[in-house]
């Protein structure tokens, strides 16, 4: 579900609620979480960019996924590396976190996320942020992104991120989490060829199922 009003002088409220199921069982991808893909809300200025607030997806959906297969809608999890450890197929999103994506200008874009951890004492634990850019100029377009996740033992636990997941049947879980890539693609007519390169450290692997 979406919604968007107009206040006027370039500003306008968003919001987006998503939810996925199994189709086999009709479960949700996360137990007891009913959107569990996308739930926020946000102030877009057409001058300045958008603020977003609650769970949404990270830097490298933004912006370097529409250059992948993965994130661009043709391939899809097909596409996707293995337990999609780059998130560039949509796998995770990430809860408790602020989200600030720039306007355009002149065909270059830039944002960034931060996502909350709840771990009383611990701030460093089970929290992530994200950052990314990207510039088209005609046919050309260039994009490059970094994420990392921290997370607890208690991998999880405080539901402030959905760490390591993976097409909701496999996971990786490990204490820290950092994901960095960039592209480049070029169109012309109605072809488009191009080139992703990701890159994903596990520190400390603590589950993989």
């Amino acid at each position: 579900m979406k919604d968007s009003e107009d206040l006027g002088g370039g500003l306008h409220t968003l919001s987006k609620l998503e939810s996925v199921c199994n189709l086999n069982n009709g479960r949700y991808s996360e137990s007891n979480t009913e959107f569990n893909r996308q739930a926020y809300v946000s102030l877009q200025s057409d001058q300045y960019g958008t603020v977003t607030l609650g769970r949404q997806y990270d830097s490298q959906v933004d912006y370097l996924g529409p250059l992948s297969e993965a994130g661009s809608g043709f391939g899809n999890n097909l596409a996707a590396h293995p337990f999609d450890n780059d998130n560039l197929d949509h796998s995770f999103s990430l809860k408790n976190s602020v989200k600030y994506q720039s306007a355009n200008y002149g065909g270059f874009k830039f944002g960034g996320l931060y996502g909350f951890s709840n771990d009383a004492g611990q701030f460093s634990n089970n929290r992530a942020w994200s950052a990314g850019a990207s510039y088209s100029t005609g046919p050309l377009n260039f994009a490059a992104s970094y994420l990392q996740i921290n997370s607890s033992r208690m991998a999880n636990a405080n539901g402030a991120v959905s760490a390591g997941a993976s097409n909701n049947a496999n996971n990786l879980t490990a204490e820290q989490q950092r994901s960095f890539g960039a592209g480049v693609d070029y169109t012309y007519g109605p072809a488009t060829v191009g080139f992703v390169w990701t890159n994903t450290h596990y520190d400390n692997l603590i589950a993989a199922s």
